[in-house]
């Protein structure tokens, strides 16, 4: 995503755009995913990004920095009440 500028030196409407730019809309945010662009239409994905987890396999709460379906190794730890889900 990016914001292109008028052309200052042209004066006739025209943006400078980086090469092989594609002026498409972006989708509307999803609760618990967010938008990635898969080479030709826009996918959602689940994000657990920022969200703690428990590994069952080492036992200790960790947390995830990648978007995408959880492995079934963790479980989510929910904030408001402190149990696992």
């Amino acid at each position: 995503m990016t914001v292109v500028d008028l052309d200052p030196l042209g004066n006739n409407g025209h943006y400078l755009t980086p090469r092989l730019y594609m002026q498409i809309e972006e989708p509307k945010p999803k609760k618990g995913h967010v938008a990635q662009w898969a080479g030709d239409y826009w996918q959602y994905i689940e994000d657990h990004r920022g969200e703690t987890v428990y590994s069952k396999e080492i036992g200790e709460i960790i947390s995830t920095e990648e978007a995408g379906v959880l492995p079934p190794t963790v479980t989510i730890i929910t904030s408001n009440t402190g149990g696992y889900h």
